[in-house]
């Protein structure tokens, strides 16, 4: 019988043409039972990674800085969030300083709550009793004609 060794396949051939090649795989390290014996080295990666990830993510979703993004991260599983009734975050974000009332209300729709004479509209609020929310608040001015202007947007993570 004939060997030949070709890229770690052992072929075994024989002089008789009715008799099939056989391959014979040659034995290698796999992976796979240094998982399973050394699953724990990977603890770290995954208590360090999934923050990361997380606050990779409030980051580039939410847009906040560094600051809010680790408040979010910390109050992950403790914060709780209602918005208001067709509220959206890329509408939100529309919203611009010198903005009439009525521009923000047909952008945006209707606040949960209008707070200090109509000068604070509230679109989220906390959810329970958590003191941990994403805050939505549109700020307003009124000018001499007596017309509520946008002053400031408030969009950040809310921490008592």
């Amino acid at each position: 019988m004939a060997r030949k060794v070709r890229s770690g396949l052992n072929h075994v051939a024989s002089n008789d043409p009715c008799q099939s090649r056989q391959r014979v795989r040659v034995s290698g390290l796999h992976p796979t039972p240094m998982l399973k014996k050394n699953w724990y080295l990977f603890t770290p990666l995954a208590l360090l990674g999934l923050p990361a990830l997380l606050l990779c993510y409030y980051i580039f979703s939410f847009g906040y800085p560094l600051n809010e993004a680790v408040e979010s991260v910390t109050y992950f599983l403790k914060s709780g969030t209602r918005y208001a009734m067709k509220y959206e975050d890329r509408r939100f974000s529309r919203v611009r300083p010198g903005m009439g009332g009525r521009e923000v209300f047909e952008l945006i729709g209707v606040p949960f709550e209008r707070r200090n004479n109509d000068e604070e509209w509230h679109y989220s609020l906390p959810q329970g009793s958590t003191p941990y929310y994403h805050e939505r608040i549109v700020k307003f001015v009124r000018d001499k004609n007596n017309v509520p202007l946008v002053k400031e947007t408030v969009k950040g993570f809310h921490a008592e």
